[in-house]
């Protein structure tokens, strides 16, 4: 990954805090980045609501047409997002990591896992490739300072999918996608968090524990999401809890993340961590 030069001028010490929420479709990137936003203060930088065009609809009627143009368009969206656009009206992250932390999702090397699931082999692929390459490996290009991959189960993603689409009728093309490749998707990003584990800084949150039915009321199902995000990522950026502090020297976090310790536990498995953060989260 590309070294997280360049985020603020030569004169400026520390910056803001980075975090990017990855999943895939239906695992709760959403509800976490809103709440964390809400809470938190974090500015929320959201997913580019394909379902508002309408090559949406032709994609998921034709994906061996439309797939190029649509994983493009995710792609250069993303890069726009991060990078910002004078033209398109977007400030982009870079410039608002100046005044505040930022919560967005999902990073731009899941767009390219998307594109591999969709076209494969195909010669598009490798031209969607070159383009990618070209975006993500530029010198200026940054890295967020932590993933937070929302895992759930294969079976719990269509579940969840179908309850989306049902309930939201701009979803709707969904319930055409093969359930081939929605698998395809789901192992692509079990494969990705696995093998960078060691290269970035890589939270696990097991979102099966966090479907909403599980909870008697919303608020509570939101606050035990907070608790767990606040667990994760002081875990990584500050140290385990009951050991000295470490956070980076050239990072701004937030005192709620500083001073955040456990009071109320509502599931089993993050204050400690480790061990492998816990075989991700419970595999």
């Amino acid at each position: 990954m590309i070294d997280r030069e360049g985020l603020g001028s030569p004169e400026q010490q520390k910056r803001h805090l980075w975090i990017v929420v990855m999943g895939v479709p239906a695992s709760g990137k959403s509800t976490l980045a809103e709440v964390v936003a809400e809470r938190l203060g974090f500015i929320h930088v959201p997913e580019f609501k394909v379902e508002d065009d309408d090559l949406f609809t032709r994609y998921y009627e034709n994906p061996q047409k439309y797939s190029f143009p649509m994983q493009s368009l995710f792609l250069f969206n993303k890069w726009q997002q991060t990078q910002g656009s004078k033209t398109a009206g977007i400030l982009g992250i870079r410039k608002l990591l100046e005044e505040v932390p930022i919560i967005s999702q999902p990073p731009i090397w899941q767009d390219a896992l998307y594109a591999r699931a969709r076209l494969g082999r195909s010669p598009e692929f490798s031209y969607y490739k070159g383009f990618y390459e070209g975006l993500v490996s530029a010198n200026s290009f940054p890295t967020p300072d932590l993933v937070v991959y929302m895992r759930i189960s294969f079976e719990n993603m269509l579940a969840r999918i179908e309850k989306r689409a049902r309930e939201n009728e701009a979803r709707a093309p969904e319930l055409i996608e093969k359930r081939t490749y929605w698998k395809k998707l789901w192992k692509f990003h079990e494969v990705w968090v696995r093998r960078n584990l060691g290269n970035m800084r890589i939270a696990v949150i097991n979102g099966d524990l966090f479907n909403f039915s599980r909870f008697k009321e919303e608020e509570q199902a939101k606050e035990s999401l907070l608790q767990e995000f606040l667990h994760q990522v002081r875990y990584h950026l500050v140290g385990p809890l009951g050991k000295e502090s470490d956070p980076p020297e050239d990072l701004i976090i937030p005192e709620v993340i500083l001073n955040h310790r456990p009071a109320n536990i509502f599931h089993d498995i993050t204050p400690g961590l480790a061990t492998k953060q816990r075989l991700l989260q419970r595999t």
